[in-house]
């Protein structure tokens, strides 16, 4: 499975939450990667874009696929993923990485420290029971085959999957595991943020295990087509 970020903690997250049946390459093992361009409005759209650009990209430069599985096909999947926080109409939604940014008109994403520190501005005097907020996955997933002539993308047969974790915003960040919103994120039920859950806890309940655990059990269906 080819993905569609070069981010090393999504990276790291996904090869763990799938296991070791799955074989993962990011766009760090890509020569010449595209810069992928998020138009949408939407995680969806966003998603579905990053994965048909990338798949486009390979099926016209196969050279620049990893060596080794350029003979077969394989599936190309994007996430699109953030935090929705009620009290500030959803924001950051789709602008999660780059919130920090998005009123000094820079370009690019901001660190997770600038992030975390404008919502808690935003939220500055907001009491605990209003902080209500949830992280929202959506992956696009499409197959990336060869023919005669070398590798073929299906761009439209995306398919999307989603998964949400419901919480609330801490006063204050805690804990040092985790990346993005993890220190000021606290899952349902739970007194610890993110970061303070550890990797096993997390990828156990998180929104991006729970849109990966109904992609692998879609893929579970298909798992006679030959595509890894």
């Amino acid at each position: 499975m080819m993905l569609a970020t070069g981010n090393r903690h999504k990276v790291e997250e996904i090869r763990s939450i799938l296991g070791e049946g799955y074989r993962v390459w990011s766009m760090r093992d890509v020569l010449n990667p595209p810069r992928l361009v998020e138009p949408a409005a939407t995680f969806a759209g966003n998603a579905t874009a990053k994965a048909t650009q990338l798949a486009r990209h390979l099926a016209g430069a196969p050279e620049s696929f990893p060596a080794g599985q350029r003979s077969s096909g394989v599936w190309v999947m994007a996430d699109d993923s953030g935090l929705e926080v009620d009290v500030i109409g959803g924001a950051p939604g789709v602008h999660s990485a780059r919130f920090a940014n998005l009123e000094g008109g820079g370009d690019g994403n901001a660190s997770d420290a600038e992030n975390n520190a404008k919502l808690l501005r935003l939220l500055a005097g907001v009491p605990e029971e209003s902080r209500t907020a949830r992280f929202r996955c959506v992956l696009a997933l499409l197959s990336l085959g060869w023919d005669s002539a070398g590798p073929v993308a299906r761009p439209g047969e995306v398919v999307v999957f989603e998964g949400v974790c419901e919480g609330r915003i801490g006063l204050e960040p805690a804990g040092v595991g985790g990346f993005g919103y993890d220190p000021l994120f606290h899952p349902v039920g739970e007194r610890r943020s993110f970061a303070e859950l550890g990797e096993e806890i997390k990828n156990g309940l998180s929104h991006r295990y729970r849109a990966l655990a109904q992609m692998r059990d879609w893929l579970g269906l298909r798992s006679g087509s030959g595509i890894a």
